[in-house]
């Protein structure tokens, strides 16, 4: 994570949990924000779009926003943050998934520019949109995985 954050510290030290676990979501955010910005302008820009092909880009969006709107609140007092000490797997669990949902949240990035670039009107464009909707999901498993791993540690 400390080579795509360079501010991240990790999960040993009980200090930098909490700051790290932020470092972490806003980076996920960043990625899946600029593909939200991307999706929109498409939507605004495309008079192509019919209004069935306008839901779906909308619901895709809406999907997004909600996890982006997950990544920005604050992540309580999890047991993650009260535990004083953490086992090596514990901490190569939580990295791991971070890097799973930064790597996620990229692929969903680079897919919503792609999707954006698509003629409307094409075939491929639906194609895309699905895919693109398959990654939100995997990345929203991702994430529910993430919290549950969280409050588990030293529960």
């Amino acid at each position: 994570m400390a080579e795509h954050v360079p501010e991240f510290k990790g999960y040993g030290k009980s200090e930098n949990r909490r700051a790290s676990d932020k470092m972490a979501r806003e980076a996920w955010g960043k990625e899946l924000r600029f593909g939200i910005e991307v999706l929109n302008k498409q939507l605004n820009a495309n008079s192509k779009l019919g209004d069935s092909k306008k839901q779906v880009a909308q619901t895709v969006i809406g999907k997004l926003n909600l996890l982006v709107e997950d990544f920005d609140q604050l992540a309580g007092d999890i047991s993650l943050f009260r535990a004083k000490d953490l086992n090596e797997d514990d901490i190569e669990a939580i990295v791991t998934l971070d890097l799973n949902l930064l790597t996620r949240s990229t692929a969903i990035k680079e897919k919503a520019i792609r999707t954006s670039r698509e003629i409307a009107s094409s075939p491929s464009w639906d194609r895309e949109v699905d895919e693109l909707y398959n990654k939100i999901k995997d990345l929203d498993e991702t994430w529910k995985r993430r919290g549950r791993l969280m409050s588990s540690i030293g529960a």
